[in-house]
C-alpha cells in the first residue's frame, strides 16, 4: 500500500479513505412505509423490541384517514410507516360524493358498463334509458310550456327534477378491503348545463363513521402495545 501524509485541520472528524473499485458513497435511504390502516400496528407488532418508543411519534388524522408513525425523531434520515383508510377503487369510479360530472350520455355509458353493482340490474337499464332521452325531454317540456312570463329557469328545473328517478340502489364496498354496502345514490342535475353528479348522505354517513371506529380500534391496539410512544390528534 502507498504511504499517505496527512493533515487534517479544523473540524474534519473523520477521515474516509476509498482506492480501488470501492462502491460509490450514497446518502441513506429513507423508508416511508405506506399501506392499510393496519400497517403502523404490524410494524410494531414485529419490531417493538428493536425501537426507542420515547425517540417515537405517531400523528393521527381523522379526517385524512391515516395514522402515521415517527421512528427515531431526532434523525434526519429517520424511517416513517403511514396506514391509511382507502376509498374502494369502485366507489371512486361512480364519483359518489367528489366534485365529479357527467353529462346524462357519459353517466348513461358508465352505468351501462357498471350495472352489476346495482341491487337490480333491471333498474340500471331502465336507467340508462332514461339518461339518454334526458335533454331531448326536457327541452320538449320547456319549448311546450304555456308559461308566457319567460320564467324560462322555473320551467326548466322543473322539468329537469321531473325526468330522472330520486334515487337508485348500487352495492359497493365504501372502503378498499371491506365487505359492501347497499347504497341509495341520488343524481343531482345542475338545471343549467344538465350535468350529473351523484351523491349519498348515506355512504359519506359510513365513511364517517366507520373510519373513526377502525382508527380508534388501531390506536387501542398500538397503545396497548407501546404505551411510550406519543399520539398526537392533528
Amino acid at each position: 500500500m502507498e504511504e499517505l501524509n496527512l493533515n487534517i485541520t479544523g473540524d474534519q472528524k473523520e477521515l474516509v479513505v476509498r482506492h480501488g473499485d470501492a462502491l460509490p458513497l450514497q446518502e441513506p435511504v429513507v423508508i416511508e412505509i405506506d399501506g392499510q390502516i393496519n400497517s403502523v400496528l404490524k410494524y410494531l407488532e414485529k419490531r417493538e423490541s428493536e425501537i426507542d418508543q420515547k425517540q417515537c411519534f405517531i400523528e393521527v388524522d381523522k379526517d385524512d384517514y391515516f395514522i402515521k408513525l415517527y421512528l427515531d425523531e431526532k434523525n434526519f434520515y429517520a424511517d416513517s410507516v403511514r396506514g391509511k383508510i382507502q376509498l374502494s377503487k369502485i366507489f371512486k369510479d361512480f364519483g359518489i360524493n367528489s366534485e365529479n360530472t357527467w353529462t346524462p350520455f357519459e353517466l348513461a355509458d358508465f352505468i351501462r358498463m357498471h350495472k352489476t353493482y346495482f341491487e337490480k340490474p333491471g333498474h340500471a337499464a331502465e336507467l340508462v334509458k332514461q339518461l339518454r332521452n334526458f335533454e331531448l325531454k326536457v327541452n320538449n317540456e320547456i319549448n311546450q310550456s304555456e308559461d308566457k312570463r319567460g320564467n324560462q329557469k322555473m320551467i326548466q328545473a322543473q322539468a329537469v327534477e321531473s325526468n330522472l328517478p330520486k334515487s337508485f340502489k348500487v352495492k359497493i364496498p365504501v372502503f378498499k378491503g371491506m365487505e359492501k354496502e347497499t347504497l341509495p345514490i341520488e343524481v343531482d342535475i345542475n338545471a343549467t348545463s344538465f350535468n350529473c353528479r351523484l351523491v349519498s348522505p348515506e355512504a359519506k354517513e359510513i365513511e364517517q363513521n366507520t373510519s373513526e371506529g377502525i382508527i380508534d380500534e388501531q390506536i387501542q391496539k398500538i397503545t396497548e402495545l407501546c404505551p411510550d410512544i406519543v399520539i398526537i390528534n392533528l
